[in-house]
């Protein structure tokens, strides 16, 4: 329950971020680094704001805004 937990509220500080910074673009360690995520929670975070169109992943890897 505590990692669904935290992932949800990774997924929050994410979205957060990316929505006060339009034009936000980083790669997964360094959102992995900015949110002190463990590699497990980023994964998945990332993995659901992709699944819900919310970011996109560029050409050279890094997480951007839809």
């Amino acid at each position: 329950m505590e990692v669904r937990s935290t992932v949800r509220d990774a997924e929050a500080r994410i979205q957060i971020e990316y929505v006060e910074v339009p034009h936000l673009k980083l790669t997964s360690r360094q959102v992995q680094r900015l949110w002190n995520l463990s590699t497990e929670a980023c994964e998945a975070a990332l993995s659901t704001l992709l699944h819900k169109r919310f970011l996109t992943q560029a050409a050279d890897g890094t997480y951007v805004r839809c």
